[in-house]
């Protein structure tokens, strides 16, 4: 068995190398813009795994119709990026023709499946995918730090940059860690320190005591599972057990609150304990091998039984 991963390329070559450590012959395709070697190089696996779905533009599409003309199985992750680009008039008409060729869809959890139930893309899995970093786990920092990720200034809006900033002025005295490729994402106060995304998270995490996401659209972060991995308490718009669920102001600042006023703060043993028990890499890698193979051997009837969607 060859796979051959494409789409996004952060997320792809992660799942390369996780596939290789169990041995899978696995190699990572570029996809975008469609090239004669990327279709070349797709031809010498038995299965093409997108990451990302390549059926929400019309290229992709096109990249699709060719793979299956030559009889390849494909695998598509949604992400969650992907299903907002779906729900648009003409990524809904090309996905809509896409879901007949691709042979099983993948979301990432629950909420992106329910985003391709409105979409009305069946045959489906709830698969996570084991590409988070691994983090060493340590204590919580003697210093209460609240960690965000915002990325750059054209996407304040959409990762919550305007209630994280309110937060940030309310929470004066509370240690806020931005994590950013563009320091002009918003304006620097004394209670911030900018840090850049990096492939080792491991300092960030040491001095992290709550992580918090508030995108408006998500799908399963790696932030929050690596968060979750070493006992750190995550506020999330998405409302995943072991995190605590808030989408506004008063919540947020409810929760902080509540957390601030523990002299004694242990870590989130409960998310720790949720985190190994569903996501931990070993499982995730079987699931996804199960599909796989299903895949090649046709019976489709088995997907459903792969994942327990009460536990995504």
């Amino acid at each position: 068995m060859k796979i051959g991963v494409l789409g996004k390329p952060f997320f792809a070559r992660k799942l390369v190398k996780e596939l290789r450590n169990w041995q899978i012959d696995t190699e990572f395709i570029e996809s975008y813009p469609i090239r004669y070697d990327s279709i070349r190089k797709a031809l010498n696996s038995d299965i093409i795994h997108f990451i990302f779905s390549p059926t929400v533009f019309l290229d992709g599409l096109v990249m699709v119709i060719l793979l299956k003309l030559f009889g390849k199985r494909i695998i598509v992750t949604w992400i969650g990026d992907d299903t907002l680009f779906a729900a648009k008039r003409k990524g809904y008409i090309y996905s809509r023709i896409g879901a007949r060729l691709i042979d099983v869809n993948i979301a990432l959890t629950k909420w992106l499946a329910e985003d391709l139930d409105r979409l009305r893309i069946g045959d489906y899995a709830i698969c996570p995918l084991p590409i988070y970093m691994d983090i060493r786990e340590y204590d919580l920092p003697g210093e209460f730090a609240v960690s965000i990720y915002l990325p750059e200034a054209r996407f304040f809006k959409f990762y919550g940059g305007e209630i994280c900033e309110r937060i940030i002025d309310y929470f004066e005295k509370v240690h806020f860690i931005i994590l950013t490729k563009d320091r002009n994402v918003m304006k620097k106060r004394p209670n911030t320190e900018f840090l850049e995304y990096t492939d080792d998270m491991n300092g960030v995490y040491r001095k992290t005591t709550v992580l918090l996401r508030i995108p408006k659209h998500d799908g399963l972060s790696n932030m929050v599972l690596e968060a979750l991995s070493v006992g750190r308490y995550v506020i999330y718009s998405y409302p995943l057990e072991g995190c605590i669920y808030a989408k506004t102001f008063d919540d947020i600042k409810y929760h902080l609150k509540r957390l601030l006023k523990n002299p004694r703060l242990e870590p989130n043993i409960n998310g720790r304990d949720f985190f190994q028990k569903n996501y931990n890499k070993p499982l995730l890698t079987q699931r996804l091998i199960k599909i796989y193979n299903s895949v090649l051997s046709s019976k489709k009837d088995l997907l459903r039984l792969i994942s327990d969607p009460k536990s995504q």
